[in-house]
């Protein structure tokens, strides 16, 4: 018929480029796709990398500057319970874990500074100062010191003949002054500086030990150069709760024979990490600041708030 198109077959391409144009295909999805994983790969790498992180903050930097002091420079010993597992003598219950020291400070029991005369005749405890204003903490800065013996000599006799004869004998006694002892005479391979011993107190309290029994506590003390406990005094100025920093890595690098062992319940009881949590949330956080030069008795301004 007039007006009608001719019939004309489809045209189909070849096996060979239907083949080509699938391939082309598939190679464009796998450059996407693989274009999209190095962006995420990339982002990623970002996100990890250490100039991307935020900076450490003046708190941050001060703890770890006053853990690296007290673990290079710092003969340390910590009085609390343990169970036999971890203790370096194999004993349950209340010791002295020492790390390069020599003997113990010359403030048999600095916490002591917290009560006056009237106090002692009272027969008022430092716990019950501590407890009376919800102080979980006690940290004493304080330079060591030793008493000044003379030697005193007592003339023997010469008795008669010979007999009632005694030899004479030298007595060391004290003068009554005190002097300064150098880093060198308490630790071990210490230096020549002065000694100053920065003491922590945590008095018994519900804090259960490792048998279940409250009443746990700790004692430390750690006896540092003098330039080096400045160091750490002036930390602890800014932000008392760098002593807990301390304490930590003292005792898991230090003084444990597994380090695991601070943060996790022992058998019944508690962790040996101090409960810090819940004693910032009954009272808000305190620590008691105690220095040299500051007379005996409870001072309302060495009351440090935990930030």
């Amino acid at each position: 018929m007039s007006g009608e198109q001719p019939f004309r077959p489809e045209v189909t391409d070849s096996p060979e480029e239907e083949f080509k144009k699938t391939k082309e295909k598939l190679d464009k999805l796998w450059e996407s796709s693989q274009r999209h994983q190095q962006k995420q790969a990339q982002a990623s790498s970002v996100a990890r990398s250490p100039e991307t992180r935020l900076p450490k903050t003046e708190q941050e930097r001060g703890r770890e500057r006053a853990v690296k002091l007290v673990l290079e420079k710092a003969g340390v010993r910590v009085h609390t319970s343990i169970s036999r597992e971890l203790s370096p003598r194999g004993n349950d219950g209340f010791q002295d874990l020492n790390a390069d020291l020599k003997r113990t400070s010359s403030y048999t029991s600095v916490e002591n500074a917290l009560l006056t005369s009237a106090d002692v005749m009272a027969r008022v405890s430092p716990e019950d100062i501590m407890r009376d204003h919800s102080i979980h903490e006690f940290i004493s800065i304080h330079q060591e010191i030793t008493a000044e013996y003379n030697d005193v000599t007592t003339p023997g006799k010469n008795g008669i003949l010979g007999i009632g004869r005694t030899p004479a004998r030298v007595d060391r006694v004290k003068t009554g002054r005190e002097l300064p002892v150098q880093h060198a005479d308490i630790v071990m391979n210490g230096n020549t500086e002065l000694a100053v011993n920065i003491s922590y107190y945590i008095p018994q309290s519900n804090w259960r030990d490792y048998s279940g029994r409250r009443g746990q506590m700790m004692r430390a003390e750690m006896v540092l150069p003098q330039s080096a406990a400045q160091e750490v005094e002036d930390i602890i100025d800014r932000d008392p709760a760098a002593i807990r920093s301390i304490i930590s890595e003292v005792m898991k690098q230090k003084l444990l024979i597994d380090p695991k062992a601070w943060e996790s319940p022992q058998g019944q009881g508690d962790a040996l990490r101090p409960p810090y949590e819940e004693w910032d949330n009954e009272s808000g956080g305190h620590i008691y600041v105690q220095k040299d030069g500051i007379a005996p008795g409870f001072h309302p301004e060495a009351v440090r708030k935990v930030t």
